[in-house]
């Protein structure tokens, strides 16, 4: 049961004028200019890392105009309030855990479990297994970011639940691994996250949080966050439309309801200037590169948002075309398999499996060989 939580309170900051410069007014709301700007009792909790570095620096640069330096604010990302302590004993690594579910598959009687596995496998083996266990893994890993374990799905599915007998025999499955781990002096890293959510400790020296346009923070995050209100004040500033229907937008945590975005219609002022129609991905890249070159400094005042992270290559292309030197931060981040080093990996490694002909000529066309190869 959740302690009495007073009513979180909700700041709206206006989307039709640039963010940060807001939320520096709003957290430096209280200060005269006169000595430094004090904001080390704050902790701030952003949703990337980038838009935490920005903020610091906005900061600086707002107590710098005054003469000033400034105590920065505690900047954390959501899953900061549940991060296990590194110095905990006893919780497992993932290794561990992997090990853990693969000694039990291979262990238990598959009969007493046949709504889980209704068909035998062929080959009973380690293989078999170590994929089950990385499964049963990520299953918990993402039960985890909503709270929940496995045993936890069926109370909070409520009835009618379809698949009630299967989920009951995984819940089994848990304890017994749970009782494995045990068995090793070790408990699962998710089930403490869980326990951390649920006790959580705000970061030493800390009195206040400020939750800043953070639309998709974790479930596991925002139950902490709600216990830690119970303790210290939370605000939660939102960046949304500033007329009085844009309360209705969001829920208590400053998050969009899609329901109600969904029946919001559009106010296009002018939609001819303000909406262009491309034929193609590629159209719509070399479009937005172009508006991006009508800025004069768009690596610190444009953010493009793209419904299809299949444009995000795109994209980035066209703006390092206009202008080479412009870096386009993607909080995303670009896959590994994306990059030079894994194709030439991935080359070298085909060739010794395999040192036939076609496997030399594909190590031969990597970038990093034909880059060395006309030094």
């Amino acid at each position: 049961m959740l302690p009495s939580v007073p009513e979180i309170p909700l700041h709206f900051l206006d989307w039709s004028q640039p963010l940060l410069p807001q939320a520096v007014q709003f957290l430096a709301r209280d200060w005269s200019g006169d000595g430094p700007l004090d904001l080390s009792g704050l902790a701030v909790i952003v949703a990337t890392r980038q838009s935490g570095r920005r903020l610091r620096e906005a900061l600086a640069a707002h107590a710098a105009r005054h003469g000033q330096a400034v105590f920065p604010p505690e900047v954390l990302l959501p899953e900061s309030l549940i991060t296990i302590d590194r110095h905990a004993s006893g919780i497992a690594s993932r290794h561990e855990s992997l090990f853990a579910w693969i000694d039990l598959l291979l262990e238990i009687d598959l009969a007493a479990f046949a709504d889980v596995f209704p068909v035998p496998p062929i080959e009973r083996n380690i293989v078999w297994a170590g994929r089950l266990a990385r499964q049963f893994l990520d299953l918990q890993r993402e039960l985890a970011e909503a709270g929940l374990r496995i045993g936890d799905v069926p109370r909070r599915a409520g009835e009618p639940f379809p698949e009630a007998a299967r989920w009951a025999q995984l819940a089994r499955l848990e304890r017994l691994y749970d009782q494995k781990l045990a068995s090793c002096g070790l408990r699962d890293r998710q089930a403490a996250r869980i326990e951390a959510a649920r006790n959580p400790e705000p970061p030493p020296g800390v009195s206040r949080i400020t939750l800043l346009a953070t639309p998709d923070p974790l479930p596991l995050a925002l139950e902490a966050l709600e216990r830690l209100a119970a303790r210290l004040p939370v605000t939660i500033l939102v960046f949304g439309p500033s007329d009085p229907a844009g309360r209705e937008l969001f829920d208590d945590w400053g998050r969009p309801l899609p329901e109600a975005w969904n029946r919001r219609p559009v106010p296009f002022t002018d939609f001819d200037s303000q909406v262009h129609l491309c034929p193609d991905p590629a159209a719509q890249a070399e479009r937005v590169a172009a508006i991006a070159g009508s800025y004069p400094e768009p690596a610190d005042t444009l953010a493009i948002g793209l419904a299809d992270t299949e444009l995000s290559a795109p994209v980035r292309n066209a703006l390092h075309r206009l202008q080479p030197a412009l870096e386009a931060h993607d909080p995303e981040g670009v896959p590994m398999r994306r990059e030079s080093l894994h194709a030439l990996i991935q080359a070298l490694l085909d060739l010794l499996r395999d040192p036939s002909f076609d496997n030399a000529i594909r190590l031969a066309r990597c970038p990093d060989i034909l880059h060395c190869l006309a030094r």
